[in-house]
């Protein structure tokens, strides 16, 4: 099974969304409930970085142009 996070390491959260507004929002709100939260405006930024390895979690814009939410498996 997954490893599992000690009470003093927060989840970590990547939030991918080209509509800047939106992805603040999300992060806002991720980021209240104390998760850790990393931000991309594109599938490819989000690719490039090391959080492509190490996010506990993906919430990703289905509807983006390039690479969308719908291509990434």
């Amino acid at each position: 099974m997954g490893e599992t996070k000690g009470p003093s390491e927060a989840l970590s959260i990547s939030i991918v969304d080209d509509d800047d507004s939106f992805r603040r929002s999300i992060a806002r709100l991720v980021g209240s409930l104390g998760f850790k939260v990393s931000e991309y405006e594109s599938a490819q930024k989000f690719f490039g970085s090391k959080s492509a390895f190490s996010s506990d979690c993906l919430i990703i814009d289905l509807h983006m142009p390039e690479l969308d939410g719908v291509s990434v498996r």
